[in-house]
């Protein structure tokens, strides 16, 4: 993109501030920014806190996540990228009840649309997922697709459109 896309506009709002309005729109409390500027962050009135593993990809933010949830006796975590302008709270809502309508031992709940798993759009409970992907991440696999590989996973329903999209490339933010 060129820039950090999570201080990008989008409608004259920074794409970060976005993202947690859809977050807390749909439950999710408190809802924390993981890395990036955080003086730029907490400037858009986000709580934001450093990634314990800058540099290392999204699970490494994702382990950050679930350590500050583990600290604040969290039993569910939502995970969104900075880059889907549109998560609006009916989607949030919907991967929250996907994940506490599965059975005990389904680790996460993500979305799944027409190109396949959003990767980056996921409910987890805290626990099982921490100790899931610090095994991954302990044995240099980065990715989070490696996590949903290795875990119960449940692919929540009626999931679609322009909540998932996420902005890849400054072409998918034209004309906002």
């Amino acid at each position: 993109m060129g820039a950090d896309k999570a201080l990008l506009l989008v409608d004259g709002t920074a794409l970060a501030r976005r993202v947690a309005d859809g977050l807390s729109a749909g439950g999710a409390d408190p809802v924390v920014a993981i890395g990036g500027d955080l003086a730029a962050l907490v400037a858009l009135g986000l709580t934001a806190v450093p990634d314990l593993h800058p540099g290392e990809g999204p699970l490494g933010g994702i382990l950050t996540a679930l350590a500050y949830a583990t600290e604040r006796g969290a039993t569910t975590l939502l995970v969104a990228a900075c880059d889907h302008p549109d998560l609006d709270g009916a989607t949030v809502g919907t991967l929250l009840a996907g994940l506490a309508g599965a059975p005990d031992d389904v680790v996460v709940a993500h979305a799944r649309d027409a190109q396949g798993t959003i990767p980056l759009l996921l409910a987890l409970r805290v626990g099982p997922a921490l100790t899931a992907a610090t095994a991954r991440f302990a044995a240099g696999r980065r990715s989070v697709r490696a996590l949903l590989e290795a875990v119960p996973a449940v692919v929540v329903a009626n999931l679609d459109g322009p909540p998932l999209a996420d902005a890849d490339r400054p072409t998918d933010l034209r004309g906002r």
